[in-house]
């Protein structure tokens, strides 16, 4: 089983709690072209897909 990471690149800090994305059914803010959330960690609203950094954790 693995999960997505996602980290907004200035805080650096987790952008969404990682219990609720997972590979086979990515949330719409991964696969729509505007979106728009809140960060979990500094509360900042991002607007830019740039803003993050996905990776994905392989676990078992």
């Amino acid at each position: 089983m693995s999960r997505i990471h996602v980290i907004h690149k200035e805080c650096g800090g987790p952008a969404v709690d990682d219990d609720d994305i997972h590979p086979d059914h990515p949330p719409g803010f991964l696969t729509e072209e505007a979106f728009s959330f809140t960060c979990l960690t500094c509360l900042e609203e991002i607007t830019d897909p740039a803003e993050l950094v996905t990776s994905e954790i392989l676990s078992q």
